[in-house]
């Protein structure tokens, strides 16, 4: 399909569409209201790269850094931890809780959702505080038991120490002229100091590797009570809605329109009725019945343009008598016939208007005639058709037949010998005879009387007529062996003509 066709759709299913869109952000803003507000809090924690080396050169884990926050965030979830949280808050049932590790870099994001703001921000802040006290109070293994023994040895080299100055210091009192003795007490206690002060260095870079290795928990930015909920967010709803609307309207519209068998378009009526569009008479708002249209508007113009296309048909078979008729009533059929009329009578033809449906005569009412005696009294061989044929009054060169009284045999008449003749006759005295008759589905003689005329113009009112009864009129006058001239749109867009 083209652009220009989506669009006339679009325009056709407009209020299935408005009325969808509406719905669904009324839907939209009610769940909304509806919804108890939930606020999320936010606490960031820091855990820092832990360094490996020495304290000369100092390099960075950053894979253990990942399994390390990975380790805090499934702690922040554990029971201890939560147990104690849900303690210290006095909570019969915790908050939603959730624990995220940011991608490419150290740190945690500890979401606490509530429907109280005030209480998710201070489940959020305590549960990092209870988080970095407990890696404090576990600890890591590393460098433990090293300082531990260092601190063993320090204690035992001190007191050799002390031992080995007294030992000094009591040989040179009591026995100063022992040079060797002294000497040796000398050397033994240097040997001592010098492994102390060794085993001094070794625990001074232990306690200090240790500092460097202990993982470092830290709260960079603390979680602050929420000004707007979190859920339900209204604009994203009210978007969301919107679209939801438009798109389910649209895809309802477009269903509705292939579920429906309404002809909107001329290549709609085209397809339907195999039949060439001679013309198309665009919408009106004047509303009453079969009333001549002013001669600028756009329905007069569209009634020139279906004579003069009427007037260019196959000239070997002159179309001298014409019926106009419809699949099924209130398409406009009349106003065609009579407007068709005029617009002969305009072009100098001498034109007779036959009012064929007996039942609900209509044409003496708009051209305010008496329907006294009319086509009924010429079948019934109660008048002749220079005693009942009538001046249009309001249009030089149309003259009026009227159906005349109702009789009770409608069809029979029509179907009767006597309508032939009559239509054989009125042709001779007039350039064209236009033979207004009930709508082919409603009324069965109808399609017989088609077969009689020289060619049968079928209206069909666009938006209304249906598939189904345009193909079953157009199968009558096949069935009939009418010779069908063409199609006439009636209120059809102008864009369509």
């Amino acid at each position: 399909m083209e652009l220009r066709t989506y669009i006339a759709i679009i325009l056709r299913r407009k209020w299935i569409i408005a009325i969808t869109t509406v719905v669904t952000v009324v839907v939209a803003i009610v769940g909304t209201l509806l919804t108890t507000p939930v606020y999320q809090a936010t606490t960031t924690v820091r855990v820092a790269t832990l360094p490996h080396g020495s304290l000369e050169y100092q390099s960075y884990d950053v894979v253990y850094n990942d399994r390390l926050r990975n380790t805090y965030a499934k702690m922040a979830t554990a029971a201890p931890i939560l147990g104690e949280l849900q303690r210290r808050l006095g909570l019969a049932k915790l908050p939603s809780i959730k624990v995220n590790v940011t991608a490419d870099s150290e740190l945690l994001q500890i979401t606490v959702e509530n429907h109280n703001p005030v209480l998710a921000a201070n489940a959020a802040n305590l549960l990092a505080n209870l988080l970095i006290a407990f890696v404090k109070t576990t600890g890591t293994a590393s460098g433990k038991s090293a300082q531990e023994m260092l601190s063993d040895q320090i204690a035992q080299a001190e007191d050799e120490v002390k031992q080995a100055r007294a030992q000094y210091s009591s040989l040179v009192t009591t026995t100063p002229n022992d040079l060797v003795g002294i000497e040796s007490a000398n050397r033994l206690l240097k040997v001592k100091e010098d492994t102390y002060s060794a085993l001094l260095g070794l625990y001074e870079r232990a306690r200090m590797t240790q500092g460097l290795r202990d993982p470092v928990l830290s709260v960079i930015e603390p979680a602050s009570v929420p000004a707007n909920p979190s859920q339900p967010r209204a604009e994203q709803n009210l978007a969301l809605g919107l679209l939801v609307g438009l798109f389910g309207g649209l895809g309802l519209g477009f269903l509705l329109e292939n579920l429906d068998t309404t002809l909107y378009t001329t290549n709609q009526i085209e397809k339907a009725t195999e039949r060439v569009v001679l013309g198309g008479i665009p919408q009106s708002k004047r509303k009453q019945h079969g009333l001549v249209f002013d001669s600028t508007s756009p329905q007069a113009e569209g009634f020139r343009r279906l004579r003069i296309n009427l007037s260019t048909l196959d000239h070997n078979a002159p179309l001298r008598t014409l019926l106009v008729t419809s699949a099924e009533p209130s398409e406009g059929k009349t106003t065609i016939a009579i407007n068709l009329a005029y617009a002969m009578a305009q072009a100098k033809q001498r034109v007779l208007l036959v009012d064929c449906d007996l039942r609900l005569a209509t044409l003496h009412k708009v051209f305010d005639l008496p329907n006294d005696y009319g086509l009924s009294d010429i079948l019934q061989h109660n008048a002749s058709l220079a005693q009942v044929v009538q001046d249009s009054k309001r249009i030089s060169g149309l003259s009026i037949l009227s159906s005349g009284a109702a009789p009770s045999n409608p069809s029979e008449l029509i179907n009767s010998s006597q309508m032939t003749a009559l239509i054989k006759q009125a042709a001779e005295q007039f350039d064209m005879v236009v033979l207004d008759t009930p709508a082919l589905l409603a009324v069965k003689h109808a399609a017989a009387l088609a077969s009689t005329v020289d060619g049968v113009l079928l209206v069909v009112e666009s938006a209304r007529a249906r598939q189904s009864s345009v193909r079953a009129a157009c199968e009558l006058l096949v069935n009939a062996k009418a010779r069908s001239i063409g199609v006439v749109v009636n209120n059809t867009e102008l864009d369509q003509l």
